[in-house]
């Protein structure tokens, strides 16, 4: 047994981590349609570095990850471990035990690792390759493979010689060494290119570097002369700017001087241009002091004649003023109290419609209540007696046969009902009772065994399904003293179950054949106690509805819709009785007459309309006159402070008539002096004018001589920053640079005409190509290089050649060592399997046996020889599995998984396969992914595969050698 356990989560449907431990040599798992065990066989695949997702059944890697459910959210990453046992050393690693793993992300990120190390892919593959766990190997099949295998695919079965060969490994080597082949032969023609290209680049780059060096040469002495000239004018041009220069100091300074005179003269101009505009603000002040005291003259003598008749009728108006403010306060007194006396009425009338409405409100909740109540309990019980009539809760054959009874007068006289419909019993005894009856209940009872076997001639006539009938002439009652006998008296124990229900006479022989071998207990813990003191070797059942069954096993928990006959009938029942209870709390209800009560309300919430309306008129009234008093008070107060105001002004206006005389004299005396001042200001102000003027003027000229110096020292800094431009931009130098070298000139015009006389010789040259020089000894060592590498790869191929021929005629020659054995063995066990006939392999193309496809003939007993896609489809999967295990026994794998390899084969075949499965399992491992019984009886112990209500695979096991434990 070399895999020991696989470990999965978050492979396809596995979302949950899943570990399987394989401890026999023959394993099989199973499981209906869609539950994820062929996950099981693709995860092992997968672990092994399956790159293709075909073999997965995804369309892209990612799919592998488990994708989620209503219940669960996706994951991330999906990862799949075995464990292997390498004691016998199978695999190339100095390991007792190898732990592979493989994950991958959904970002596309994947992961391996043996025994916790990470490795490549590569590595993975290396291990396992020629130990026919390798990708094309034949420890995992699959259906995929047996029908490539079985349509004559002649590359599927050439792919699977060949690792049974051990040809894989050779044949790996071999194509990377073509692939490295291939890169020196790509490599030599690109070297041969370049020299090629070289050869022609380098005579030309030779004369461009010649041409080069004559122009360095000229171009150096260019530079020389340059650099003199730059020099020398730069120190002519640097000796006339710094004259300009002192130039523009001396008027720089004669302008600020004028332009000191000329500060002074604005500032005293200024200052006697604010003084004249003070003085005309003060004149023309003063002359509107003399208007406003003549002004305010004349308006206090009317001031004093309008007060004095006003005084004369203010305190009669003051006085009306007051009396109407008193009637106003008594008026408001008494719509108060009016006021008060309303709100005291409505509040109690509120407090008694409210109390009413409470009590209404109760009642009408109390009967919506039980309304709501009767309908739903109503609702249930129609639902429930439509199931019950329809028979729902029964398979589709029991319906359809009751229906074909009431049809039919022979089946309406022999055929009653069913099991579950001819009992009934207490309530607190339906749960144990339907749990015994379990899948008896929908067992149905007939007359005789005629009746019985008309009606199974109506199901198979119309493939309706399968149904168990109990024949009353037939079934005899069972006897249970033993049970009873043994349990009477212990602790919680009730009855034997057929004694707890009631039936007809006719029916009690099949009843107590169910029942009697059940005993009733009050719970779980009595019944637990009883089994231990009866050796386990009677059934149970719990009040709850758990089951003890002989031998151990028990059962309990309970479904979403855990519905039965009996429970089914018991609810009807219940439902029945309260539908009658609450119809009469209802007629109860409806009959209390609360009439009178809403009448009151209405009236009362009238009432209480009436009253708000009456106490938001006597406030708004209240508001009227509280306002209206309210101005009158404010009336009478502005007389009053009126009155005071006009007797201020009749004495104040008698009081003043001297002193606006004395003040027209004194503002008449300002006015003239200020007059006067303005006059000389005047003439001080035109003087200081004409001074400014000629000061202006002589600035002026000051001012276009240091223009022009200034233009003209430009000019000179301008020249000398266009050489330094010129000589940078040229040859990188600053004067600085150029005067540390020794090229200064003395004659400047000898040496301009050298310059022309150089340019004039490097124009000739024509176009200069520089980097020629050092391209040229660039591609001169590169050639050299190049001719090297050229010899070095030129050997290297002769030797490639001579690997690939050595490992050509050594895969050839195993292959057909290999071929030979592989086809013997391969004819002997289809003999064995089809009990006769005969079977071969053959090659394609003899000429070429490492590349050619392989074909598959078989001949079964009876039968002419011929190719294998000319047989039945039974006949192809067994002949593919022939070569199989003729494949196996030559080369056993480490395991081998077959997944569904079985699927095409009859009953009787199946049981050859089984067989054949069994004698190898002997001395190698097997794993069988299998929905067939016949299969599966060859296992010495079954993985059960299914899917949860959260669409999440689960794994169940269970030892077949300890079955018998459990009984029945």
């Amino acid at each position: 047994m070399i895999l020991k356990e696989i470990e999965l989560y978050g492979f396809k449907s596995f979302g949950k981590r899943t570990v399987i431990n394989f401890s026999d040599n023959l394993t099989g798992i199973v499981g209906p349609n869609g539950s994820g065990k062929s996950n099981i066989a693709e995860a092992v695949r997968w672990v092994l570095g399956e790159q293709r997702v075909k073999p997965l059944r995804s369309e892209k890697m990612e799919d592998v990850i488990f994708s989620g459910t209503d219940q669960k959210k996706p994951l991330g990453y999906a990862q799949v471990t075995i464990v292997l046992d390498n004691s016998s050393r199978i695999f190339p690693a100095d390991y007792d035990e190898l732990e592979v793993s493989r994950r991958l992300y959904r970002t596309g990120e994947s992961e391996f690792s043996i025994n916790k190390t990470p490795c490549r892919l590569k590595d993975v593959q290396e291990l396992f390759s020629d130990t026919g766990l390798g990708r094309e190997g034949y420890s995992i099949i699959g259906q995929g493979q047996i029908e490539s295998l079985v349509t004559n695919s002649p590359a599927s079965v050439k792919l699977l010689i060949d690792e049974a060969a051990g040809i894989v490994k050779y044949r790996s080597r071999r194509q990377e060494a073509e692939r490295k082949l291939e890169r020196a032969e790509n490599n030599s023609l690109r070297i041969n290119d370049i020299l090629s290209e070289l050869s022609e680049r380098l005579p030309r780059l030779k004369k461009q570097s010649e041409k080069a060096e004559k122009y360095v040469l000229l171009k150096n002495e260019l530079r020389e002369k340059e650099i003199g000239v730059f020099t020398a004018r730069m120190d002519i041009l640097g000796e006339k700017s710094r004259k300009a220069g002192q130039n523009i100091e001396s008027l720089q300074e004669s302008l600020d001087n004028a332009d000191r005179e000329l500060s002074e003269y604005d500032e005293q101009f200024r200052r006697d241009r604010f003084a004249l505009s003070e003085c005309e603000i003060r004149i023309e002040a003063a002359n509107d002091d003399v208007k406003r005291i003549l002004s305010e003259y004349e308006d206090a003598k009317v001031a004093s004649s309008v007060a004095q008749s006003r005084l004369a009728g203010i305190d009669d108006s003051i006085k009306e003023a007051r009396a109407e403010a008193e009637t106003y306060q008594d008026t408001m007194s008494l719509l108060e109290n009016e006021r008060e006396g309303l709100i005291a009425e409505y509040r109690e009338l509120k407090a008694d419609t409210e109390a009413m409405t409470r009590e209404f409100e109760a009642y009408m909740e109390k009967v919506n209540a039980v309304s709501s109540e009767l309908r739903d309990e109503q609702s249930r019980l129609t639902a429930l007696e439509g199931y019950e009539s329809s028979m729902q809760g029964y398979n589709y054959a029991i319906r359809e046969l009751m229906r074909a009874r009431e049809k039919d007068d022979y089946l309406s006289d022999n055929v009653h009902t069913t099991v579950g419909e001819a009992v009934s019993t207490e309530s607190r005894y339906v749960s144990a009772i339907s749990e015994a009856l379990g899948a008896s209940a929908n067992n149905i009872i007939t007359s005789d065994e005629k009746a019985a076997s008309r009606c199974i001639d109506i199901l198979n006539r119309n493939s309706w399904g399968r149904v168990t009938f109990l024949p009353i002439s037939i079934i005899r009652a069972s006897d249970n003293s033993d049970i009873k006998s043994t349990l009477k008296g212990m602790p919680g124990y009730i009855s034997c179950a057929d004694e707890l229900v009631k039936t007809k006479d006719e029916y009690r022989a099949i009843v107590s054949s169910i029942l009697s071998r059940t005993a009733v207990f009050e719970d779980l813990k009595t019944a637990n106690e009883a089994a231990r003191k009866s050796n386990y070797r009677f059934r149970m059942a719990t009040l709850r509805g758990e089951m003890l069954y002989a031998g151990g096993a028990i059962a309990g928990g309970r479904q979403k819709n855990d519905s039965t006959p009996l429970k089914r009938r018991d609810e009807i029942s219940r439902l029945k009785k309260k539908v009658a209870s609450l119809k009469e709390e209802y007629d109860s209800l409806i009959k209390e007459n609360q009439s009178d009560i809403s009448e009151t309300i209405s009236a009362n919430r009238e009432a209480l309309a009436a009253k708000a309306e009456r106490i938001n008129s006597s406030k708004e009234r209240i508001d009227y006159f509280l306002d209206a008093l309210n101005k009158q008070k404010a009336k009478a107060d502005k007389l009053i402070d009126e009155k005071k105001t006009l007797q201020e002004t009749a004495e104040h206006s008698s009081d003043n008539n001297d002193s606006y005389e004395k003040k027209r004299s004194e503002a008449e005396k300002l006015y003239k002096s200020l007059v006067a001042e303005k006059e000389k200001l005047t003439a001080s102000y035109g003087r200081l004018n004409e001074e400014i003027i000629t000061a202006n003027k002589d600035r002026s000229e000051i001012s276009e001589r240091l223009v022009k110096a200034k233009a003209e020292k430009a000019s000179y800094d301008e020249e000398m920053i266009r050489l330094t431009s010129d000589m940078m931009e040229d040859y990188s130098l600053t004067y600085a640079d150029a005067v540390s070298y020794s090229y200064a000139s003395q004659d400047i015009s000898a040496s301009l005409a050298e310059i022309a006389g150089l340019k004039e010789a490097i124009k000739r040259l024509g176009n200069i190509n520089v980097d020629s020089l050092e391209e040229f000894r660039l591609e001169r060592e590169r050639f050299e290089k190049m001719s090297a590498q050229r010899d070095d790869i030129a050997k290297s191929i002769d030797e490639m050649h001579k690997v690939i021929s050595e490992i050509s005629q050594g895969m050839e020659k195993r292959f057909n060592n290999e071929f030979s054995a592989i086809n013997a063995q391969f004819d002997k066990v289809f003999r064995e399997l089809f009990g006769g006939g005969e079977a071969s392999i053959s090659v394609i193309d003899p000429q070429d046996v490492l590349n050619s496809g392989i074909d598959i003939s078989a001949r079964p007993p009876h039968t002419r020889k011929r190719n294998i896609s000319l047989l039945s489809g039974g006949e192809k999967s067994m002949t593919a599995i022939a070569l199989i295990f003729a494949i196996l026994s030559l080369k056993p794998a480490p395991f081998c998984l077959l997944d569904e390899a079985d699927a095409a084969l009859d009953d009787a075949n199946i049981i050859r396969f089984r067989e054949y499965l069994k004698r190898y399992s002997e001395k190698d491992q097997f794993i069988i992914v299998t929905h067939k019984k016949l299969t599966m009886e060859a296992a010495e112990s079954l993985y059960g595969v299914s899917k949860g209500q959260d669409g999440i695979s689960q794994v169940v096991s269970i030892k077949l050698s300890e079955t018998d434990k459990y009984g029945d």
